[in-house]
């Protein structure tokens, strides 16, 4: 069966999710994205823009009555229906578990959030308590060293400098902390906030910590251009702005 789009007042059937796709779609596909990803037009849009070619969708359908499926969009949902499924037994809940002394099923609310650049994190509550669960992305155990991290988070830990850390991996950066409610990111451009900012920097400064390693914040910037493997940064002002940074 041919998929079209019509107007929300026609009705017809709707689309509950991809089964799958055979090579030549798949090919097709990804080209559709590469295109796609060129026009600022489509930077929020979903990859699900790919599978259409004007009104029509470039797969074909599976039709199915609305009896047979269910949607399912969270963890809490599968174990609902599905308390055996082996998609259940992941090395996160695991990790909370051992961490927090609970079982499974008082892992609840779990919420994935989008605002990290590296990682994939979701808050969830255990016992009453909200906490993020940091799991780090693919590829950024080459550009975090996870075990000086955690040497900085030790070297912090009782000076409310952060969140509570509840656990942390040095082998892969898995990370629990204490969700803090009503948190915000300082406002550059009001001078109250940037002014306790500052008050906040300079109580640390005087605290005198040391770890027994360095951050070379120069030597960093060089090492992620080589990571790039001789391709230009995506951003057409970066050289301009590091010759800023560096003087």
């Amino acid at each position: 069966m041919e998929l079209v789009t019509v107007p929300e007042s026609s009705g017809g059937n709707a689309m509950i999710g991809i089964c799958y796709l055979v090579k030549e779609d798949a090919d097709t596909v990804a080209k559709r994205i590469e295109e796609l990803c060129k026009n600022q037009r489509y930077d929020g849009a979903f990859w699900e823009e790919s599978l259409y070619n004007k009104d029509r969708m470039i797969v074909a359908a599976r039709v199915v009555h609305s009896t047979d499926v269910v949607e399912i969009n969270t963890y809490e949902q599968l174990r609902e229906i599905d308390s055996d499924s082996n998609q259940l037994k992941t090395d996160a809940i695991q990790v909370i578990c051992e961490a927090l002394k609970a079982k499974a099923e008082e892992i609840t609310d779990i919420t994935v959030l989008k605002k990290g650049m590296t990682n994939r994190s979701f808050l969830f509550t255990c016992k009453g308590k909200k906490y993020i669960m940091r799991i780090p992305g693919e590829g950024t155990d080459q550009l975090i060293n996870r075990r000086q991290e955690a040497a900085v988070y030790q070297a912090i830990d009782g000076k409310h400098i952060c969140d509570d850390i509840a656990y942390i991996n040095p082998e892969n950066g898995y990370k629990i902390t204490e969700f803090l409610e009503g948190a915000r990111v300082c406002d550059p451009l009001n001078y109250e906030d940037v002014k306790k900012c500052m008050k906040r920097l300079h109580a640390f400064h005087d605290l005198k910590l040391k770890v027994n390693h360095e951050f070379d914040i120069f030597g960093q910037m060089e090492f992620y251009e080589t990571l790039w493997e001789g391709m230009p940064s995506v951003y057409k002002d970066y050289e301009k702005q590091k010759q800023m940074f560096c003087h």
